[in-house]
């Protein structure tokens, strides 16, 4: 014969009615997103499409990478806000009025990159360029110099490249040590570590023409907005055009 106790079958729900609740709740917080952060607040209004975007990331810490393939991204000006919205749904949002161009979150760097939809060829290849050692320890100034040093003697191994570097005390210092790395991949993992931006101007038709002016800038919270936004898109002058 079974005896059914009251008592007991009152506590056993009990329990299960507590452990239910707590279940509930847990899977109800979730967790930040370290890799797609929500920003508070933004905004620009009459603004050019590309300082917008270094705005949020020079402004939010938030790294991200710009391929500029024509003249939209300095010559349209937006007006657009956001409240608690996440970092790649402004980025969309400040892009959206753009025609051809496209925003991705880069695996595995997590690194918001804006791109034309249909990237030339030289473009394609300058970023795929493969390093087999890019080692180096300064400030920004240093690691943009210093990759484009090594860019130059992949592309070029029988010519010397000179650059200058410009600093100060104050200035921090990052250091990178990536093995087999192409070009993308570095300037997205320098972007993390000074919490901004790189960006990549338009190309000459092949790399061959590709002239001894350092084709990319990056972009820090120090840094403020650049002089001359245009320059950024404008294309770099071919090897033996002034």
């Amino acid at each position: 014969m079974i005896r059914y106790d009251t008592r007991c079958a009152m506590r056993l729900l009990a329990i299960l009615t507590v452990v239910c609740i707590n279940h509930t709740a847990t899977a109800q917080i979730a967790p930040r997103s370290e890799t797609n952060p929500v920003v508070s607040s933004f905004s620009v209004s009459g603004t050019r499409s590309i300082q917008a975007l270094l705005q949020l990331a020079q402004s939010e810490g938030i790294p991200i990478g710009i391929v500029v393939g024509d003249d939209q991204l300095c010559s349209m000006e937006i007006s657009y806000s956001a409240q608690n919205a996440p970092a790649l749904q402004i980025a969309e949002g400040i892009i959206s009025s753009l025609r051809g161009y496209r925003v991705r979150m880069e695996q595995p760097s997590q690194v918001i990159v804006v791109t034309p939809v249909n990237m030339t060829v030289a473009t394609q290849e300058f970023l795929s360029l493969m390093d087999d050692r890019y080692m180096v320890r300064g400030n920004t100034q240093t690691l943009a110099t210093m990759l484009w040093v090594h860019i130059r003697a992949i592309l070029y191994p029988d010519q010397g490249t000179a650059g200058s570097i410009l600093g100060s005390p104050d200035d921090a210092v990052s250091e990178l040590d990536l093995k087999n790395a192409s070009v993308e991949r570095i300037l997205n993992r320098i972007a993390i570590r000074v919490k901004g931006a790189w960006v990549l101007r338009p190309l000459p038709t092949t790399l061959s023409n590709l002239g001894p002016q350092r084709p990319f800038h990056l972009f820090t919270k120090a840094d403020g907005t650049p002089s001359n936004i245009t320059d950024l898109c404008s294309r770099v002058p071919e090897s033996g055009s002034n």
